[in-house]
C-alpha cells in the first residue's frame, strides 16, 4: 500500500493538470510469483481524490493497473 499527497501552490498559476488544488492518491498493491515458473503477475488500483477549485467538477480516474512478466 502506498499513499501519496501533493498541495499545490493555490497564490500562483502553478495548479495542477486539470486545474486541482490538492491530490491525494492511495494505492493498493499484489504481487504473486508462480511457484515453478518464470512468471509474476502485478496488480495495482489507485484511487484518486483530487480537490477541485469552486466551480470546476472533480474528475473520476480511479486507475487499476494489471502487469504480467515472464522471465525466459
Amino acid at each position: 500500500a502506498r499513499f501519496e499527497f501533493l498541495n499545490f501552490d493555490k497564490d500562483s498559476q502553478l495548479l495542477g493538470p486539470v486545474g486541482q488544488l490538492k491530490d491525494k492518491w492511495l494505492t493498493f498493491g499484489f504481487n504473486y510469483f508462480f511457484e515453478g515458473h518464470q512468471t509474476k503477475i502485478q496488480l495495482n488500483y489507485i484511487i484518486k481524490d483530487e480537490e477541485m477549485p469552486s466551480g470546476i467538477s472533480k474528475p473520476e480516474n480511479n486507475t487499476l493497473l494489471i502487469q504480467g512478466a515472464y522471465y525466459f
